[in-house]
């Protein structure tokens, strides 16, 4: 599945729940909160979801399910080897408009979840601090400029996020433990 179909799917989602904010901002904030180190069981995540949303109805079970669908592929996304993580946004089908607003929203509810955590930012080193002062620029995008962004700069600043969380979750979190079945080559 395709990081446009993730983002659709997460819409549908959140139009269910009737959720006021922008969907982006739920993964933003679940990706925040995963790279700052921290985790949610799944009843958590499930009312943190609305939360973040301000949803006007609880899910179903079904619901329940695509919400943790979106947690499941977010910190299997962050663990991958290839580093292949994305953040869910409109493709480029969508208005430059559209999707710098997204993006602010992926932002700001990323910088929200990393900044609940819990996370000690006295001991942060320079890297991790400079690229919170990165996405904390990114998060006010002026709108007035969004007609002038061209789809090279929509490209980087987009690349520098998603590098931006990757780079945060691997300094806060232990590497996946190997597999102990696989067998030891000697």
């Amino acid at each position: 599945m395709n990081e446009t179909t993730h983002y659709e799917r997460l819409t549908d989602l959140v139009a269910t729940v009737e959720g006021v904010m922008h969907p982006a901002a739920l993964q933003g904030a679940l990706a925040g909160h995963l790279c700052a180190g921290q985790r949610w069981s799944k009843a958590q995540f499930i009312m943190q979801s609305a939360v973040v949303l301000d949803s006007k109805v609880k899910p179903d079970a079904a619901g329940q399910q695509e919400f943790l669908w979106v947690y499941d592929s977010t910190l299997e996304a962050l663990n991958a080897e290839d580093m292949s993580f994305l953040p869910w946004l409109p493709d480029n089908s969508h208005a430059m408009e559209s999707r710098l607003e997204a993006l602010t929203s992926w932002v700001s509810a990323f910088l929200s979840g990393f900044g609940t955590s819990g996370q000690d930012f006295s001991t942060m080193d320079d890297d991790a601090k400079e690229i919170l002062s990165d996405l904390a620029a990114i998060a006010t995008v002026d709108w007035d400029e969004a007609e002038e962004a061209s789809e090279d700069d929509w490209y980087t600043v987009v690349e520098h996020t998603r590098l931006s969380a990757v780079h945060l979750f691997l300094a806060y979190n232990e590497p996946p433990k190997a597999d102990d079945t696989e067998p030891t080559t000697h």
